[in-house]
Parts: structure tokens; C-alpha cells; sequence
């Protein structure tokens, strides 16, 4: 049996009423119900009466929508070193770009680090191509030898072109810079190459 305060309506202060945090009324903590004398069940940064009553967020589970960032940092809030990036703790893709969050910051620390592809970006780099269709395997890891370009480099292979470019207009092959100046970056029918002579 779950020995609450008799004499306050909230023994843990965490802005639900004990009766409110005793789900089916029974008296006895349940796993499927937020502690009564614990005021951050899950331990994620998050006052139970706060996840349950403004974020939508489950007061028993640390990472509400299981996309690998506790509820905490997507809020920004406990162990979030950007807190003005919130990220939608109900839901895995927040930008929709395919990536989950948590993949997509992989180190989980709430900023958008070097190498990292942006939760609220669907086009981190902005060279029109969607960070997950970049990330072919949407693992959030830019793997080359898998053909994919890099979601957080607008040109993957240093050639000069953009890689939207490069894909969607010249045809040609974003991972080799040779073949670069191939295209015709600018439109005009005249490849790149036969305009630097």
C-alpha cells in the first residue's frame, strides 16, 4: 500500500492530486501509474502534472514517443545544451523528414552538433534534398560507401556543386567531384565545363 500525506491533497508536489496519480483508486502504486511520492516518476526532467497536464507527455516513460531523446531534452529542459531547439516529445519525426529525433541529434544533447542533421530541419543543409532521402537507410549516419550523401554537407563530394544540383538537374553524381563541372549548373544548355574555357 502507497502511503501518501493524509493531510495534503499533493504528497509529492508534482501538481497532480494524489487521488489523480492513483489511477483505478485502489490505494497501491501500480506500474502503469505515475508515483504519488515521487514528483518526476520517470525520472526525465518533467514534473508528472506538467507531462500530464501541458506536455501530453507520459509521466512513465522517460521518451514518451521512443524516438531515442528523453522528454526532458526535447522540451529543453534537464541535459539540453540548446534549449531554444524543442523538439515534439509526441512524436519520433518532429520535422517529418523520415529520421527519427534521437538519430538524427545523435549524441542526444539537444543541439545540432557537427556531422548531426537537424530534428527540426527537413533539409539541414538546405541543398533541397530531404535529410532522409540523403540518409537512404534513415540510421542517421552518413555512410558514402552506401551511396548516401550527407545530410549535414551541401556539397558531399567538395566539387564545386551543390548535391541537389547534381541530382536533380545535371544527373550527375554527387560523391565524385570529377564529375562536377559535367553538368550545367546554371541552366543555359552549356555544360559547366565548356563555359570555364
Amino acid at each position: 500500500e502507497t502511503e501518501t500525506n493524509p493531510l495534503g491533497r499533493d504528497s509529492d508536489a508534482d501538481g497532480l492530486l494524489d487521488g489523480e496519480e492513483d489511477l483505478n483508486g485502489d490505494g497501491v502504486f501500480s506500474d502503469d501509474e505515475p508515483d504519488p511520492l515521487v514528483p518526476d516518476t520517470d525520472g526525465d526532467g518533467l514534473l508528472d502534472g506538467s507531462e500530464v497536464k501541458l506536455s501530453g507527455t507520459n509521466p512513465r516513460l522517460r521518451d514518451t514517443d521512443n524516438d531515442g531523446l528523453i522528454d526532458g531534452v526535447e522540451l529543453g529542459k534537464i541535459d539540453d545544451y540548446d534549449p531554444t531547439s524543442v523538439t515534439n516529445p509526441r512524436r519520433a519525426d518532429t520535422d517529418g523528414d523520415g529520421i527519427a529525433d534521437g538519430l538524427e541529434d545523435a549524441n542526444q544533447n539537444g543541439r545540432v552538433d557537427e556531422g548531426e542533421t537537424d530534428p527540426l530541419r527537413i533539409d539541414t543543409d538546405g541543398d533541397t534534398l530531404n535529410d532522409g532521402t540523403e540518409d537512404r537507410n534513415q540510421n542517421g549516419r552518413f555512410e558514402e560507401d552506401l551511396g548516401e550523401t550527407d545530410g549535414a554537407n551541401p556539397d558531399t563530394d567538395g566539387g564545386s556543386v551543390n548535391d541537389g544540383v547534381e541530382v536533380k538537374r545535371n544527373m550527375t553524381n554527387p560523391l565524385d567531384p570529377s564529375d562536377d563541372l559535367l553538368g550545367d549548373t546554371d541552366g543555359d544548355g552549356i555544360n559547366d565545363q565548356d563555359e570555364m574555357m
